[in-house]
């Protein structure tokens, strides 16, 4: 039962496969231009003339076959004077170059061994129709934020001189940026004629920060014949995803006196500021205020508490302190909140003993004397009276 797949197997392979194996082999000149083929058996083997070197006499030919059909990779193959060269392999004599000769800068006669029982037929540049895509990727934003949309654009162009049909676009995504939608497959004009362009656009959704590549897009397509296939890629793109602002509540605290300069038993009124000069509400706010012995709360309050403080509010605090010592004193209110502290110290408050100026009562002492004599001589006069 083995036997008999086997033997079908290979009648199978050897029906649907151009007589690779058959004994007689001819060799033949070809005079090509650059760009010129030789189709051997309608196509199913292909021999083009990519290049030359004038000065060494070199050739360049790109050996291809129906990759559906006969398994094999195209492959770029040199020819040169009497050096053999087969296509797929050395052991695998299918076609080969045995010389070239008349080698210029883009024209050669390349001499051929393939099978006698092969039909042939020389394709020039201008007769083949062969399509040529150049993909091109573009983002609208090249920086965003995180959760923004970004549109990706596929422009593909065909510079070749044939149609291009069944054009398969294959898209990577990337897990930074998400695709808006089920399904990534930009959608191209197909056929597409040669000379003409068209794109397509898809949305992506920004979820992580930081700088990512987007992956080439890959272009499968084939010639108007579907006998050719070709390839292309196109650039890849970068999107700087920033990340998102920290916003975060900034309390300052200052205090003032409306006097600094005070004497014992005097009074000080003293005002107490916080501010929010941050993007974010301060939650839990405590104002805390000691007093130093030598001060003594007569009104009002030095400490607070509030349950929030909006960006670009103020909350004012106001008390009267009286000054029972001589000395120097300073405060320190330190205030407590969400997303931390802040302290600041008041301006120094002297406090002295009052200074009694006695020079300004100088003047009384001539009329106090004035008074004592005439007092004394009053008291003289009444007592010489009295005897």
């Amino acid at each position: 039962m083995k036997k008999h797949a086997i033997l079908t197997l290979l009648i199978f392979f050897l029906v649907s496969t151009p007589s690779v194996f058959a004994a007689d082999k001819t060799s033949m000149d070809f005079p090509l231009n650059v760009g010129d083929s030789v189709y051997f058996e309608d196509g199913y083997y292909k021999v083009k003339l990519v290049r030359t070197d004038d000065v060494m006499g070199f050739a360049w030919l790109n050996f291809s076959c129906d990759t559906m059909r006969c398994g094999y990779d195209p492959k770029e193959l040199k020819g040169y004077q009497d050096e053999p060269n087969c296509y797929p392999t050395s052991l695998n004599q299918i076609i080969c170059i045995k010389k070239t000769r008349e080698v210029t800068s883009n024209r050669a006669i390349v001499n051929l061994t393939f099978p006698s029982d092969w039909s042939w037929q020389i394709i020039t540049a201008e007769e083949l129709k062969m399509p040529k895509l150049v993909v091109r990727k573009t983002v609208d934003k090249p920086r965003v934020k995180v959760d923004e949309i970004v549109q990706v654009k596929i422009t593909i162009e065909n510079t070749g001189n044939g149609s291009a049909t069944g054009i398969d676009i294959d898209e990577i995504p990337i897990t930074a940026l998400i695709p808006m939608g089920e399904e990534l497959e930009p959608k191209i004009r197909d056929p597409l004629p040669a000379g003409e362009s068209d794109s397509d656009t898809y949305l992506v959704q920004a979820v992580k920060s930081g700088t990512f590549t987007i992956p080439k897009t890959s272009v499968r397509y084939w010639d108007e014949s579907r006998k050719n296939e070709y390839t292309a890629e196109s650039n890849t793109v970068s999107v700087t995803v920033l990340a998102p602002e920290v916003k975060v509540s900034k309390l300052t605290t200052t205090i003032q006196f409306d006097k600094e300069n005070v004497t014992r038993g005097e009074e000080i009124t003293a005002t107490i500021l916080i501010r929010n000069v941050g993007d974010a509400p301060a939650n839990d706010v405590d104002l805390i205020t000691r007093l130093p012995p030598g001060l003594e709360l007569v009104s009002g309050a030095l400490e607070d508490k509030y349950h929030e403080i909006k960006p670009g509010s103020t909350r004012e605090v106001k008390a009267v302190i009286r000054a029972v010592k001589v000395g120097n004193y300073t405060l320190t209110p330190r205030t407590v909140y969400s997303d931390g502290e802040t302290t600041t110290t008041s301006p120094v408050i002297i406090v002295t003993e009052e200074v009694v100026e006695y020079t300004k009562y100088l003047y009384l002492i001539p009329i106090l004397l004035i008074l004592l004599i005439i007092i004394a001589i009053v008291i003289k006069r009444h007592r010489e009276y009295s005897f």
